[in-house]
């Protein structure tokens, strides 16, 4: 049985036949002497009835194990326990009796030819019973190695993931507290001082309100659209100081939006490569819209490219979209259209 097929490899699945194959055969012995319907008194005779007994079982077994997998995987799919325990055990319940019944024939038919045993009604009745014995047993096994090897390929799945995001998490806390970012409003604060004590003073709020909102989110999955948006009027409140009335913006964000969510500091990266990756002068300004198109957050900013010897490394992107992978099931897009560089970042709906 390939690994595609199922967790379970054949070598495990020969000796769980196998043992369950002697249980089964010191069960049907052990019936057979207390109910004294046959008595082996003759040593040989008795090994040669346990010998071929488990043969027989555990060909009945390989028979079964196949079925019983596909079906087990099939209903883990379509109809979890969880969903439904009642029904689902019914249907197994169904499944462990029309095997066993199938299988009983298949096995009995050339082992009465291959050992020259009787055959009749009454035998097939007897031996049905203890194959569906067998077919529950089976699913029970089946059932329990798929679930404990499901539990320990998803706490795998946990530690990557828990340990890609505590590496993205950091990549994103350091480009939070960029040194060139500190150096440059530390430069405009100096001689904003100078020149208008009150917008200084706003300036020291604005900044601190970035900082502060960045310590808050950087363990948290998600924040809202609002809180986001109160960052990005500090980020670009700081950016305009920097560029005057090169560098505008405007929001039209619905109200119905505003409670949706979005990774933290998912805007702070699309901004910043929108001011970092364009030129902003008098000649060209540059004009950043955000708004709400079909379910998303849509950031459009003209491509006014910088002649730059420094290549985009694309790691705020990368982090971004790993992020949203995270959480949800749509990523983010990034095109370019009609030299216009569209961001799209899906908004989620709060649970």
């Amino acid at each position: 049985m390939s690994k595609k097929s199922t967790p379970i490899p054949y070598r495990k699945i020969i000796i769980i036949l196998l043992f369950l194959s002697i249980g089964m055969q010191f069960i049907v012995i052990s019936q057979m002497y207390f109910y004294k319907t046959e008595i082996f008194y003759d040593p040989s005779l008795l090994a040669n009835r346990i010998g071929r007994g488990v043969l027989l079982t555990f060909f009945a077994g390989v028979f079964l194990t196949f079925p019983t997998i596909f079906i087990i995987k099939f209903l883990n799919r379509r109809l979890a326990w969880k969903k439904n325990p009642i029904f689902r055990f019914s249907i197994q319940f169904v499944v462990a009796i029309v095997l066993g019944l199938g299988v009983t024939p298949l096995i009995l038919i050339p082992a009465s030819l291959l050992f020259k045993l009787q055959f009749n009604f009454e035998i097939i009745l007897n031996n049905s019973y203890y194959l569906v014995i067998l077919s529950f047993f089976l699913q029970i096994i089946y059932e329990a190695w798929f679930y404990f090897d499901d539990g320990l390929a998803a706490k795998k799945k946990t530690e990557i993931l828990e340990k890609e995001l505590s590496q993205i998490r950091f990549e994103v806390l350091k480009n939070q507290i960029n040194p060139h970012f500190m150096f440059n409003s530390l430069n405009v604060l100096s001689g904003l001082i100078n020149q208008d004590t009150v917008k200084a003073q706003q300036f020291i709020d604005e900044f601190s309100h970035i900082y502060r909102y960045v310590l808050e989110t950087i363990d948290q999955p998600v924040t809202t659209l609002k809180k986001e948006l109160e960052f990005v009027n500090s980020y670009l409140f700081l950016q305009q100081i920097r560029y005057g009335d090169h560098l505008k913006y405007n929001i039209n964000i619905p109200n119905q939006f505003i409670e949706r969510l979005l990774p933290p500091l998912s805007m702070q990266i699309v901004l910043e490569n929108a001011i970092k990756h364009n030129i902003i002068n008098q000649e060209h300004p540059l004009q950043i819209n955000i708004y709400v198109e079909n379910e998303q957050l849509v950031v459009v900013n003209k491509m006014q490219a910088k002649i730059s010897k420094e290549k985009s490394t694309g790691v705020g992107i990368n982090n971004l979209t790993k992020r949203y992978s995270f959480i949800y099931d749509i990523i983010p897009t990034f095109t370019i259209e009609n030299q216009e560089y569209i961001v799209k970042l899906p908004l989620i709906e709060a649970e």
